[in-house]
């Protein structure tokens, strides 16, 4: 089977090249290779990250307005130098007399620029990591990768 950008037209132009050049490597069964594992986190990846103090600081800075509830979560198919992600706020419920906490999307953020993303289809949730870092995690990385820093 030969795939043809046909194939990723569902896929908003304004995602920015790290997104569609990570759907365009998708093998001959459709599904898309990865740039990062399944599991990757701010923290897992952040020697990979091109300034990784400064892109930690610009994530928490699109996190600070959800009341510091709230977690973010990488899109594998995106460059691990500037990896894309997802901020997600929670949804809070009560099922058998146990609390829940539901994340759901708020915005998705390019990596490079850190500005939201207009877009027409959220890519499959599959192409997000299976692991988010909460707010708190974020503020705690960002503190010790600025201890690491030379002065």
């Amino acid at each position: 089977m030969q795939l043809t950008s046909l194939d990723f037209q569902w896929f908003p132009s304004t995602l920015g090249k790290s997104v569609r050049h990570g759907l365009q490597h998708a093998t001959r069964s459709g599904s898309v290779h990865s740039m990062l594992p399944n599991g990757a986190t701010l923290r897992s990846i952040a020697d990979q990250l091109k300034a990784p103090a400064e892109f930690v600081r610009m994530v928490l800075g699109n996190m600070t307005g959800l009341k510091r509830d709230c977690q973010v979560r990488l899109l594998l198919t995106s460059s691990p130098r500037y990896p894309d992600y997802q901020i997600e706020d929670f949804i809070y419920d009560e099922v058998d007399g146990e609390e829940l906490r539901i994340p759901f999307p708020v915005k998705i953020v390019r990596g490079r620029t850190h500005q939201e993303l207009d877009y027409e289809h959220e890519p499959a949730p599959d192409a997000w990591s299976g692991e988010a870092m909460h707010f708190s995690e974020v503020q705690a990385l960002l503190g010790g990768l600025r201890s690491l820093r030379p002065a």
